[in-house]
């Protein structure tokens, strides 16, 4: 098993992009958390700004409000409604003098529904190849508005289609524009997916892994759609079927593994040997992981679009980023999910079907790996890239010196 394990860890960091910490960064923008808010006299709010990049060198901000009269507020961010009326706060960054607002509205009745802004989408084009997956992801603003309800709809289902969650699969070559639109106000955005058989952006297929550790090599292989048929791992064959479109059959040494999707691509269910585990999830990203029993559970923590820590049994495993998106990589056409790195006890599911298994996966590339237990896992990592941003060699640090631990190549 600890080949699996190794196995799922390493394709997950496919997904990821090389990152180089550069010193004097300077800020290219600053976003508050809330960009309105209602207030009755009297009550207190806490605005939270967000520098970007997160590496910038100079993170330092300051506070002002076009009202004191209306509501103040501190040098920490931290607002207090004086009297009815309307005050605008703004931050503004030193380096760059980079700004964004909040208009506080204060009346005697304090806070009511919220009204949405506008919605984002994390990118308005994309190339894919038939088969292959994108997760798009709508911001609303602001960030408290009452009603986040959205709806996707696709303009050409004959060449992409798309989950009531943002799930994007190609189907034929053609273009189509994906549009997300709110409940509330019918704000919209749009994507525009370009499918063709050459692929693009998000396609790279795996076609190997050297396991420079162990000595071992795993080879994949794949069908018209690129989904994963086969895996030959130093001569140990896995075998995977595809029974329906929301079901996936796996064949590990002699041990048959079922796998139930939703509608949206994520694994809601594992069965094998009579026992089964089963999946929760919350807006798109892994909750919980439960034995049919109850006595085994896993919860998931996430924090801006990563995984920040895996509970299970009593510890807690804790993950470091860097600070630029990764670039995707495919397999199966899923991607593997970056918790897990070389971690013995996590489940058979991180093997074939990550994607589908976390749901959205992490956004960045993790750096570092924490478990709280005697003797745990603690590692860094660092990455090598091809020119086209694809990881291709794995270092880790394990406290004793940094070692090359895999070597992946691409179809």
């Amino acid at each position: 098993m600890k080949k699996v394990i190794y196995l799922m860890a390493v394709v997950g960091i496919l997904a990821a992009m090389f990152i180089s910490c550069k010193k004097d960064i300077p800020v290219k923008s600053v976003e508050l958390d809330l960009n309105a808010a209602t207030l009755a006299p009297g009550e207190v709010l806490k605005l939270k700004a967000t520098i970007k990049p997160s590496d910038a060198t100079n993170n330092e901000v300051s506070w002002t409000s076009s009202n004191k009269s209306v509501a103040t507020v501190s040098s920490s961010g931290v607002v207090v409604a004086v009297a009815v009326g309307t005050a605008v706060i703004t931050v503004t960054t030193d380096d760059g003098n980079k700004m964004d607002d909040c208009i506080i509205t204060v009346n005697s009745e304090g806070g009511g529904d919220i009204p949405v802004s506008s919605v984002e989408l994390d990118r308005n084009t994309s190339t894919l190849a038939p088969g292959n997956v994108l997760t798009l992801t709508a911001t609303i603003k602001p960030s408290n508005a009452t009603n986040k309800g959205v709806s996707w709809a696709s303009s050409n289902n004959s060449v992409a289609t798309v989950s009531s969650s943002g799930v994007v699969m190609a189907v034929a070559d053609g273009t189509a524009v994906i549009t997300v639109t709110t409940d509330d106000g019918n704000k919209t955005d749009d994507c525009t997916i370009t499918v063709t058989s050459e692929g693009g952006d998000e396609q790279a297929i795996v076609s190997s892994i050297t396991d420079v550790w162990n000595e071992e090599a795993i080879y994949f292989t794949y069908d018209a759609q690129n989904r994963l048929t086969s895996v030959n791992w130093d001569g140990n064959y896995y075998t995977i079927t595809y029974p329906s479109s929301n079901s996936i059959r796996v064949i590990m040494e002699g041990t048959e593994f079922m796998y139930t999707l939703n509608n949206d691509g994520n694994i809601v269910k594992c069965c094998v040997e009579g026992e089964c585990w089963n999946y929760e999830y919350e807006n798109g990203y892994l909750k919980r992981e439960l034995h049919d029993n109850g006595d085994y559970i896993i919860n998931y923590i996430w924090e801006n679009g990563n995984l920040k820590s895996k509970q299970e049994d009593g510890y807690s495993t804790t993950y470091s980023y860097g600070s630029t998106p990764y670039k995707e990589a495919n397999i199966a056409p899923y991607s593997l999910p970056p918790s897990g790195f070389l971690e013995e006890g996590d489940s058979y599911l991180n093997f074939i079907l990550p994607k589908a298994y976390f749901g959205k996966q992490s956004k960045n590339l993790v750096t570092s790996k924490n478990t709280n237990i005697p003797y745990g896992d603690n590692a860094t990592y660092r990455y090598q890239t091809n020119s086209d941003g694809y990881v291709t060699k794995v270092y880790t640090d394990w406290g004793w010196g940094e070692e090359l631990r895999f070597e992946i190549r691409y179809k």
